[in-house]
């Protein structure tokens, strides 16, 4: 059986992906979700605003999340909203490193409407040893 020499080339490029994309490092974060939402019903309307616990999302390496970026938090369109009278005194933002790799990682709370939050990277993060 003879392989024409188009047929070649794409076994090559096929390889050539292949075996490039395993030493590629994949970059992603962790996001846990928000606690205290689970007993929120869409059917009690005029309801009080439950607090939310969260989330969390965590970089798996540091500069995954960049300068001047923006985190969107966005609910359904329709059944459910966030309490817009919030402040930035309001939320909490924790930023912490794990083990030796203490980050510098700086978001700020940016704006609120009734179906996004989005918070803004105002320090890209990197650890203490760059």
């Amino acid at each position: 059986m003879r392989i024409d020499r188009f047929s070649k080339i794409l076994v090559l490029i096929w390889l050539c992906s292949l075996i490039g994309g395993s030493l590629v490092t994949a970059m992603a974060q962790d996001v846990i979700r928000a606690s205290g939402g689970t007993d929120i019903s869409i059917d009690n309307v005029g309801g009080a605003y439950s607090t939310l616990s969260g989330p969390t999302i965590r970089e798996t390496a540091s500069d995954q999340l960049k300068l001047n970026e923006t985190i969107e938090l966005t609910l359904p369109e329709t059944g459910y909203e966030w309490n817009t009278a919030l402040t930035e005194d309001d939320i909490e933002i924790l930023t912490e490193g794990v083990g030796s790799n203490n980050t510098r990682l700086e978001i700020s709370f940016t704006s609120i409407t009734l179906n996004e939050v989005t918070f803004t990277i105002d320090t890209q993060s990197s650890t203490s040893g760059q």
